[in-house]
């Protein structure tokens, strides 16, 4: 009987421990490399089709999703290649597309910062093929970086400001 209550007692300290952020993140979820602290957000590529073919636009989903316990506040200005969004693209021979972030000389509006909630996403589907070559045929990597050095403090609180990739997705051109 006493093994039953040490064992009751024990998972309710897991379920205690974890309800209050102490516990371990979800899967897929990035460590802040600024501060070392976890960030819970994740950055998540998906194409519409596994096949494309040459001179086809290629649609691509980015999502951003906070996977903490805490709202945290966004830069959300994913156009591409922008200022804190960019593809790095494997070709078929192996070698490497990386389009720098471009400054258009564009302003921060207030609009580009968000509060966003625990569990919900912001996302945006881009065309690659607008920005990145992709006329060789055969199978690329691709991967979405997001990289915010924007406070936008002058909007109110401070955003996040740290580097999140995405897993790698592959996708053929025939």
């Amino acid at each position: 009987m006493e093994r039953t209550v040490v064992g009751f007692e024990i998972a309710l300290l897991i379920v205690i421990w974890s309800m209050t952020g102490c516990g371990v993140q979800p899967e897929g979820v990035s460590d802040d490399p600024g501060g070392g602290r976890a960030t819970g957000l994740s950055l998540r590529v998906r194409l519409e089709k596994e096949t494309y073919t040459v001179g086809e636009a290629m649609p691509i989903s980015v999502e951003i999703e906070n996977a903490s316990y805490d709202p945290v506040r966004l830069n959300v200005d994913l156009t591409a290649p922008s200022h804190i969004l960019r593809f790095v693209v494997q070709t078929p021979d192996g070698g490497i597309i990386d389009v720098p972030s471009v400054e258009s000389g564009a302003t921060w509006v207030r609009s580009d910062f968000i509060w966003l909630a625990p569990g919900l996403y912001v996302g945006r589907r881009i065309d690659v093929t607008r920005f990145y070559p992709m006329g060789m045929r055969g199978r690329y990597i691709i991967n979405a970086v997001y990289d915010n050095v924007a406070k936008g403090i002058e909007f109110g609180e401070e955003a996040w400001i740290g580097k999140i990739e995405s897993k790698r997705v592959e996708v053929s051109v025939r």
